[in-house]
């Protein structure tokens, strides 16, 4: 059995929900969740922590990430709702017709545009955008930094 880190949420450390079957998540997760090989979670309410996936696991997202994402080589993502933090992708990330993928992404897999997706892009990975997928751009600066404003 693996064991990870505790998470510090508001100042309260609580151990993460580690995935190791298929399962649905729904209404609001506070804290980050971990999803094993040979595991798929389907989220349609929100998680607000880190999102992890391994090799072989998956996630659907249909509801909303409040954090990052992270996807091991081997492990997929699809998201059709809303993924609010950056993202870091070994594996395969599809952002669909209907998602959005607010944040950074450091890729170095797959990852196909075919929803909304504002942040920088970096990393050797394929990022391919496909029909209806659009690149949203800043809409303004402050303290040097790009804000984005995003509507859902």
């Amino acid at each position: 059995m693996s064991s990870y880190p505790l998470d510090n949420f508001d100042g309260v450390l609580r151990p993460r929900l580690v995935v190791d079957a298929d399962r649905q998540l729904t209404g609001t997760h506070q804290g980050g969740v971990h999803v094993q090989r040979g595991a798929t979670l389907f989220v349609s309410g929100t998680v607000q922590g880190s999102l992890a996936i391994e090799e072989g696991a998956a996630v659907e997202l249909t509801g909303t990430l409040q954090g990052s994402l992270h996807v091991d080589q081997g492990g997929s993502a699809l998201i059709t709702g809303a993924v609010q933090g950056s993202t870091t992708n070994f594996g395969s990330v599809v952002v669909d017709r209907t998602g959005t993928a607010a944040g950074s992404v450091h890729n170095e897999g797959l990852f196909i545009l075919r929803g909304r997706q504002g942040g920088g892009v970096t990393g050797p990975g394929e990022f391919r955008v496909e029909a209806g997928g659009e690149i949203v751009q800043p809409t303004r600066q402050e303290d040097g930094r790009d804000v984005y404003e995003w509507t859902y």
